[in-house]
């Protein structure tokens, strides 16, 4: 996921690896879209990275609005 959102924001500074925290314990997690389709016969509407690209062009169109009313 870093890795698409730093080519949407072309921001070259790659993706920094570092060692685990000590609360870090788990290694895997499994994904909850698994659980939703089989108890809900859930269906994703469109792939992970477009969804991704949609909310990157919203934060571009609305960026004036929210700058306004984010503390950052």
């Amino acid at each position: 996921m870093a890795n698409i959102v730093n080519e949407l924001t072309d921001n070259e500074m790659g993706v920094l690896y570092v060692e685990r925290r000590g609360w870090d314990v788990k290694t895997k997690l499994l994904s909850p879209i698994e659980k939703a389709k089989k108890l809900l016969n859930y269906e994703p509407q469109m792939e992970f990275e477009d969804s991704l690209k949609r909310v990157h062009e919203r934060f571009v169109e609305n960026w004036e609005n929210m700058s306004r009313s984010a503390e950052f």
